[in-house]
C-alpha cells in the first residue's frame, strides 16, 4: 500500500505540473509532421544530381515494438543520413516524453544496435543488410542484437509517433549536406547535422558510453581553470553514462570525488 500511495502522489504532482504548464502555455509545442515532411521533401526535390542515391519516409508509431523495416537494404560503406520529427509519450496527460535521439534506435542487418545523438544522425554502414528502426522506451535492451528485457506488450502503454526521413547518398554525408544547404534549410537541421559531423566523437579518451543507453556527446574533455584533465558535461533533454575500466583496490580508504 505505501508504494501505491507514493506512486499516486508522484502521478498527482506530475499531473498538476503538466496542467500548470498547459495553462501558462509553457509546454513544448507539438511537432507539426506535415510541415516537417513538406519542407524536407522540398529540399530533396531541389537537390543537385549526383548527391542522393535514394530516400525513404517511415512512420514509426510509439506503441510499435522493434524492429521495423525501413524499406532500404544497405551495403557496407553506404552513406546514410536520417532526420526525425515527432514525439513519443510515456504519458500524454502528464506530458512525459522522450527525445527522439534517445527513443529511436538503428540496426543494420545482423550488426549491433546503435542510436544517434540528435534528432538527425549520419553514419556509414559497417554491415550489409536491411536498415531497421526500433523504439527504446518503455522497454530496455537485453543485448546488442536488439532483443528486449520485457515483453513487447509493454509498448502498448506508449503513444505518439516518429516520422523518419532516410537518405542514402552517393558521397560522404557531410559533402552532400553542404551541397543542399545552399538551397535552403528547415529549422537549421541541415546546418546542425553538418556541425555535428564536423565536431566528431567527443567521448573523452579512455572512456566509453554504457551500451544500452547509447552514444551521446554530452561529455567532453576540456581543460578548466584549475586542471588540464577535466571532463565537462552539458546536457539538455538527453542523457549518457560514461564508464571506464580501473585497476584499484576497493576498501574503506578508497574515495571517488566529483565536483
Amino acid at each position: 500500500m505505501p508504494g501505491i500511495i507514493n506512486d499516486l502522489t508522484v502521478a498527482g504532482t506530475l499531473f498538476l505540473r503538466a496542467s500548470a504548464r498547459k495553462l501558462l502555455s509553457k509546454n513544448d509545442p507539438q511537432p507539426d509532421l506535415d510541415t516537417f515532411s513538406a519542407a524536407m521533401q522540398n529540399l530533396l526535390s531541389q537537390a543537385p544530381q549526383g548527391l542522393i542515391k535514394d530516400y525513404k519516409w517511415l512512420d514509426l508509431p510509439g506503441n510499435r515494438p522493434p524492429w521495423v523495416a525501413s524499406g532500404i537494404s544497405l551495403e557496407a560503406g553506404d552513406h546514410i543520413s536520417c532526420f526525425m520529427d515527432g514525439r513519443v509519450f510515456a504519458s500524454k496527460p502528464l506530458d512525459i516524453w522522450l527525445g527522439l535521439a534517445l527513443q529511436v534506435w538503428y540496426k543494420v542487418g545482423d550488426g549491433d544496435i546503435f542510436r544517434g545523438t540528435h534528432s538527425s544522425h549520419s553514419f556509414t554502414a559497417k554491415e550489409s543488410g536491411p536498415l531497421q528502426f526500433g523504439n527504446y522506451f518503455p522497454n530496455d535492451w537485453e543485448n546488442l542484437q536488439g532483443e528486449r528485457q520485457q515483453d513487447d506488450k509493454i509498448y502498448q502503454t506508449s503513444s505518439g509517433m516518429s516520422r523518419i526521413l532516410i537518405i542514402r547518398w552517393h558521397k560522404p554525408a557531410v559533402d552532400c549536406l553542404k551541397g543542399i544547404l545552399g538551397l535552403g534549410d528547415f529549422e537549421g537541421r541541415l546546418k546542425s547535422e553538418i556541425e555535428r559531423i564536423e565536431v566528431g566523437d567527443t567521448t573523452p579518451k579512455g572512456w566509453s558510453y554504457l551500451w544500452n543507453i547509447g552514444q551521446s556527446n554530452i561529455f567532453r574533455r576540456q581543460p578548466s581553470a584549475t586542471a588540464d584533465d577535466c571532463i565537462h558535461c552539458q546536457t539538455q533533454g538527453d542523457t549518457g553514462i560514461l564508464q571506464k575500466d580501473v585497476d584499484m583496490v576497493l576498501d574503506e580508504n578508497t574515495e571517488i570525488s566529483w565536483k
